[in-house]
């Protein structure tokens, strides 16, 4: 019995070792090399997608907006100063896609340390979701944090520009991490 395993084993041996394998061998081996250059040719291309920054949309209105006249159904937050002069609807709206999960986060201004207050999913373009605050001059009051499907998140603090007076998309800061970035390499949401 144990000299049927020897010969069996070295008629394995023989075989892998033939030159039947040889181009087997070679066609793995052009193969992973188009799979590493196609790899890298993605992995540069999407390292330069920013995905969020032309999919929303953040506006500033007076408080004289008709929101439901404009909108079709906004969420409105809890967040709602009617008590203040210098209050601004602020409307934030995705643009061409929905946006799996969202936040509005209170900043303490003492460690700038965040809390959440409400959270939402699911925002798309046909719900855009409301706050009506006064932008504080320096120190943000709240922060609007979402998600994409892969697991990066963004923040935008509500501030006055002290600039130009203009608050657009330009102040939303991207949070990515390594993790993210293979899951958008991937494609695993």
């Amino acid at each position: 019995m144990v000299e049927f395993l020897v010969s069996l084993y070295q008629f394995f041996v023989k075989f892998l070792e033939s030159s039947i394998w040889n181009p087997i061998g070679n066609f793995f081996t052009f193969f992973g090399i188009i799979s590493a250059i196609f790899f890298f040719v993605r992995a540069r291309h999407n390292s330069k997608i920013k995905e969020w920054n032309d999919n929303i949309s953040i506006k500033d209105y007076g408080a004289d907006y008709d929101l439901e006249k404009n909108e079709k159904s906004p969420i409105y937050s809890k967040i709602w100063d009617d008590e203040s002069s210098y209050a601004k609807l602020i409307v934030f709206k995705p643009v061409n896609c929905i946006i799996p999960k969202f936040k509005v986060m209170q900043v303490n201004p003492l460690n700038l340390k965040r809390k959440t207050i409400e959270a939402f999913k699911d925002i798309s373009p046909e719900t855009p979701f409301c706050i009506k605050v006064e932008r504080a001059e320096t120190i943000p009051s709240y922060c609007l944090r979402w998600y994409s499907d892969y697991g990066e998140y963004y923040d935008y603090e509500i501030t006055e520009n002290r600039r130009n007076g203009i608050n657009t998309i330009e102040g939303v800061i991207y949070n990515k991490n390594i993790i993210t970035r293979i899951r958008r390499l991937l494609e695993w949401k």
